[in-house]
């Protein structure tokens, strides 16, 4: 998968493109401790007031906190609100260990 992402991001620097879009990254955004933007997601994994996991292209993407609440969705992005704690990403090989 590795190679393939390679790929897509030389392609994108080629064609001035964003890296991102090209190979289908996530692109994670925070607005202090209040607000995580995710864009590029695959799907929700779980949810509750303190604790969000999305499936990406590249593992997972998990958001602990409290009061969180999902402010905004669609197919390619999120917007969370709430007291973010901390925010992680773990690999696809990763998650198989744990």
């Amino acid at each position: 998968m590795v190679d393939f992402i390679s790929s897509g991001i030389r392609l994108g620097q080629m064609c001035d493109l964003s890296r991102d879009v090209v190979a289908g990254l996530p692109v994670i955004s925070m607005l202090g401790d209040c607000e995580v933007f995710i864009e590029n997601y695959r799907g929700i994994l779980e949810y509750s007031s303190e604790y969000l996991k999305v499936s990406t292209k590249i593992g997972n993407i998990r958001v602990s906190g409290s009061n969180l609440v999902i402010y905004h969705m669609n197919q390619d992005e999120i917007l969370l609100r709430g007291r973010i704690g901390k925010v992680s990403l773990k690999g696809e090989a990763d998650e198989k260990d744990t």
